[in-house]
């Protein structure tokens, strides 16, 4: 798991000076979490705390990466919790399987499993591995089958893609959920449903490309 430190608070200008807060020094003390004193010189001294004038901490972005599994405890749900990017195994040849592939004895999961995993965990998106190369299989067409299995599975929960050679995943400032605090503020758009739209739209032909 890689997790960034929560970023730190910026100031609501408006409010700071709807507060009486002018002094650049008094700005950047509030920044840092401390409280200051303003109209001392008036005889009218009084308290301003941070959570008067600064906006909400940001949290750091998370991404939790997982080798090959067959699932795992409620401890590991605790630290992978609200991850912007889960990248999870996930065998080919499971769209359609139920859990008896826990009894596998090469231990992977399915879709089932994956999607399991994201919705318990609160994972935006949802990055598949794993996919081994057989001439006796078309990977790509599994690959893309279970892709749409474990989206089917996840809802709107979590935006889901099936990994290839050289992929990114460009994660913003402040995580996924700052897209959706803002898109609500913007009327509802979502930038990170663009992500699940923009894949939606790729024809077959160009999915195979990018592999």
């Amino acid at each position: 798991v890689i997790e960034e430190h929560p970023r730190s608070r910026s100031l609501d200008v408006e409010r700071a000076e709807e507060a009486g807060v002018w002094d650049p020094t008094d700005m950047q003390l509030l920044k840092m979490g401390m409280d200051v004193s303003i109209g001392e010189e008036e005889g009218k001294a009084r308290i301003v705390r941070p959570d008067d004038v600064c906006k909400p901490r940001k949290r750091g972005r998370k991404v939790a990466v997982l080798s090959d599994n067959c699932g795992w405890g409620p401890v590991a749900d605790v630290v992978f919790q609200n991850a912007d990017v889960m990248v999870n195994e996930v065998a080919l040849g499971c769209a359609e399987m139920g859990k008896d592939i826990r009894n596998n004895r090469y231990g992977h999961s399915n879709a089932d499993m994956v999607a399991e995993a994201a919705s318990r965990t609160n994972a935006r998106v949802l990055v598949l591995t794993n996919f081994n190369t057989r001439n006796d299989r078309d990977t790509f067409a599994e690959a893309a089958e279970i892709e749409r299995a474990v989206q089917e599975r996840c809802g709107t929960s979590s935006v889901v893609a099936a990994a290839h050679d050289h992929m990114e995943v460009a994660v913003p400032s402040g995580g996924f959920d700052d897209l959706v605090e803002r898109g609500a503020a913007d009327g509802g758009s979502d930038e990170a449903v663009d992500v699940e739209e923009e894949k939606e739209q790729a024809t077959e032909e160009e999915r195979m490309l990018s592999w």
